[in-house]
């Protein structure tokens, strides 16, 4: 499923989250032909030079790069096929180093991207108009994004599946299936049932209920999807978590839970092409300590 993987690292910074992320990407695959290759765009400002003064210095800047991507995969098994490149952008710019990035990707038939994040909160969080947040944002190829703060498995135990209303009426979790049969590992489906929000009288208005589903109904529909993956003889449970109002939350407090898991996050494919990723999936990725895989849906 996963045979050709790329990951964008930057040589000249930390080598720590990038060598997760290579760990992390090693792990989901496949045995047949398993081929990586990790890519730097290299700027003037990566390196610390002056625009008029980087043409000078490219191939020693670009050979710097190489050996610094290929020390991330010392300890990657002998049968993985391990290139190193390094594309020149005089352009300071995320969206333009995304775009060479995809472009890479598409050319060299890559079928997985993944990269590290910083997983910060507040005003200097990591998705505001990060190389990440773009990445994740224009990418028609799965992501797999592995928090720098977290820990990364030697092999994957199993894959948490977050499931709702559009899963439980749609044909996604075919996907879940079909990655669980690659891996040949469990699911654990995640369904949070969102109770009703009233509003307290402290806040000056009248107790409202904001939605409200079934509490049985909705167990009865994750059910279906987990007794449907079992069908298609998937080792599948379920867990049908009621407390709590952030469903991020719940998927990252299962994920600390149970560890060595991975996060599966199906995103829309929306217009132009472009991954419609959404607030969840942003704060999964923000708040899981374990890697999260993201895949644009076209359904």
């Amino acid at each position: 499923m996963f045979r050709k993987i790329l990951v964008p690292v930057d040589a000249f910074s930390e080598n720590g989250p990038a060598q997760k992320a290579v760990q992390a990407a090693v792990a989901l695959m496949a045995l047949d032909s398993p081929d990586l290759l990790a890519v730097n765009v290299l700027t003037p400002r990566a390196v610390g030079l002056p625009l008029r003064e980087f043409p000078q210095k490219i191939d020693l800047y670009r050979g710097m790069a190489k050996k610094g991507m290929e020390s991330l995969c010392w300890d990657i098994p002998r049968s993985v096929k391990v290139r190193a490149d390094v594309m020149l952008s005089g352009v300071e710019s995320t969206q333009a180093a995304v775009k060479m990035i995809l472009e890479c990707a598409l050319v060299e038939s890559r079928d997985l991207i993944a990269l590290s994040t910083h997983g910060r909160h507040g005003v200097d969080r990591f998705f505001l108009g990060s190389f990440a947040e773009t990445l994740l944002q224009m990418s028609t190829i799965p992501v797999l994004t592995v928090n720098s703060k977290g820990a990364v498995p030697k092999a994957y135990k199993r894959i948490l599946f977050p499931i709702d209303a559009t899963t439980i009426g749609g044909s996604q979790w075919l996907y879940a299936a079909t990655l669980a049969q690659f891996l040949e590992l469990p699911v654990t489906l995640i369904h949070h049932h969102l109770t009703p929000l009233a509003f307290t009288p402290l806040m000056g208005v009248a107790p409202f209920p904001f939605f409200e589903i079934d509490h049985k109904e909705s167990l009865s529909l994750a059910e279906s999807i987990r007794n449907k993956m079992r069908e298609a003889g998937g080792d599948t449970s379920l867990e049908f978590v009621t407390d709590g109002l952030s469903t991020p939350s719940v998927i990252a407090e299962v994920a600390e839970r149970l560890p060595d898991s991975l996060v599966l996050m199906l995103t829309h494919l929306g217009a132009k092409g472009r991954s419609g990723i959404g607030s969840t999936t942003r704060q999964v990725i923000r708040e899981c300590v374990c890697p999260v895989l993201s895949v644009p849906r076209g359904e």
